[in-house]
């Protein structure tokens, strides 16, 4: 059983933190530079993806992809010629994932000082074998994530 004092000691230090100290400043400077560049980056490619299919639409007689943002941290593109198409995800821990028809993959994100970068882990499916490449640890820009998972649905 645990004391009284104890208990009353715990609630008062933990009082005395919520009054006094910012939980963002107790985070670690990583933990803070993931949250805000994560988050920064995603919009950045929600918008740029948007884009991209509009883009390439237009260049088409008819729209043949099509671009839909179902949840904050989802989009979903579909190449309707095809019948194929691709979810992606913002994961909390700052990852962005796809899975697609034909292939699935992540792009893990990685800190180093102020600033975050992504790597690319890819995996395809077939009927008959599932196999996985990419290059980890290698680093791609937000514009080769977008074209990545484009591609994806497009020319996997």
């Amino acid at each position: 059983m645990i004391s009284t004092d104890f208990v009353k000691e715990m609630q008062k230090a933990l009082l005395t933190q919520q009054e006094h100290d910012d939980p963002a400043s107790r985070a670690s400077p990583n933990v803070k530079v993931l949250q805000t560049e994560a988050h920064k980056d995603w919009d950045a490619l929600v918008a740029s993806m948007e884009g991209k299919v509009a883009e390439i639409n237009n260049g088409l007689p008819e729209p043949l992809l099509r671009y839909s943002k179902p949840r904050e941290e989802e989009f979903e593109i579909a190449n309707e010629a095809a019948n194929m198409s691709v979810t992606v995800k913002r994961e909390p821990n700052g990852n962005v994932v796809y899975r697609g028809t034909a292939a699935s993959g992540l792009f893990r994100v990685q800190v180093t000082g102020d600033e975050v970068s992504y790597s690319w882990e890819r995996r395809m499916s077939t009927p008959s074998m599932r196999f996985a490449f990419g290059s980890v640890g290698v680093n791609v820009t937000l514009n080769e994530i977008g074209e990545l998972i484009i591609r994806s649905v497009v020319t996997p």
